[in-house]
């Protein structure tokens, strides 16, 4: 598309790209949103204060195709933030949020836009993710698990909770949604986003479909894969959000609470718990007992928890036996995925084609 193919038509969608210092990772982002075969868009990236080469690399893809924007904050305000900033600001009638490490498929905007064409009603449009890791390795794509078409509320609340949520990166919302359901709540930290799919869920009508939109991707430095990250304060203040809502029926807010409590306890046992016990992360997994066992008297889980992380650290055959049976489950993990690898390896080229060109 050029330039004044562009400027003759304004555009439709924003693509909201907050980043900060992963240049390399950002130049893919923004290709993949520029290789849509849906053309009206812009890219708004919101820089949160790098510092390094992040301004060089939007300015050189700005230089060549007018539709990436850049906007640059003087420090970092912080990771919540930057997104609320960047969604108060979209001025086009649809907009979707891309992590600076994921990817977007080609088809991903028309795809949603055709799920918005088919169901007017629609305040949000969810297309598929894969979720993959830098060598192609397949680990799920949970809106598979779905059925098709057009959910009213509070039905796409209960299938998150029962089926697993859309990954945001394959979202398009209204710019509506802003007006009806404010904004991210930043109390709520590294799960806000799955705290703002539950609350537009919940109350409003959503379009979701099984095809393919974006691409997950996970590395040493995801955001939602770094270690020894405490989510206690955040998903309380989540479960809290989508319990309080008296316009959704109580009963669908108590299943709620059931659920997500669930979920995070057992975030709390096992990513922080057992997790950095493999990782020999022992004063992580005693904090994670100590949470368990004072904030939510679940004595026999912490008093588990406590156990294997003493016995993992004063006795080294425990800690290889528990290592042993990791790669066991990691193993029966892998063999579950396989039909998924062999369905959507093809996409794994799709991160090279992205990538900018080293040299």
């Amino acid at each position: 598309m050029t330039n004044i193919e562009y400027m003759a038509k304004p555009p439709i969608i924003t693509t909201l790209i907050p980043t900060f210092q992963r240049a390399t990772l950002l130049e893919r982002a923004i290709r993949s949103a520029l290789g849509q075969t849906y053309p009206h868009l812009q890219v708004c990236v919101y820089d949160n204060g790098s510092g390094d080469d992040t301004e060089e690399t939007v300015r050189q893809l700005s230089s060549a195709d007018q539709r990436v924007k850049y906007f640059c904050h003087a420090t970092n305000i912080g990771l919540q933030k930057n997104f609320i900033q960047a969604m108060e600001r979209v001025d086009t009638p649809f907009f979707s949020f891309l992590s600076d490490d994921d990817v977007l498929l080609p088809r991903f905007y028309e795809t949603a836009l055709e799920g918005f064409k088919n169901h007017p009603e629609a305040i949000m449009s969810a297309t598929t993710t894969l979720r993959m890791n830098e060598a192609g390795i397949i680990a799920g794509a949970p809106l598979l698990k779905w059925k098709p078409g057009l959910y009213q509320p509070p039905d796409g609340f209960l299938s998150m909770l029962d089926n697993g949520h859309p990954d945001w990166t394959g979202v398009v919302f209204r710019q509506d949604v802003i007006h009806k359901a404010g904004v991210l709540d930043e109390e709520t930290g590294a799960p806000s986003d799955l705290d703002y799919l539950l609350r537009v869920a919940a109350n409003f009508p959503i379009v979701v479909s099984t095809k393919l939109g974006a691409i997950l991707v996970s590395h040493p430095g995801s955001y939602s894969i770094t270690p020894n990250v405490f989510t206690s304060p955040g998903w309380l203040k989540m479960i809290e959000n989508q319990t309080k809502d008296e316009r959704v029926p109580i009963w669908v807010r108590a299943r709620a609470r059931t659920v997500l409590t669930k979920q995070y306890i057992q975030r709390i046992f096992m990513t922080n718990g057992f997790h950095s016990i493999i990782d020999r992360r022992w004063h992580n997994s005693q904090e994670a007992a100590y949470v368990l066992r004072c904030d939510h008297g679940l004595w026999i889980r912490a008093s588990v928890l406590s156990a294997a992380s003493w016995a993992c650290e004063n006795l080294p055959f425990a800690h290889g036996a528990l290592l042993t049976i990791y790669a066991v489950r990691r193993l029966l993990t892998r063999f579950k995925q396989r039909l998924l690898q062999r369905q959507f390896k093809s996409y794994a080229s799709y991160l090279r084609i992205c990538a900018p060109n080293v040299n």
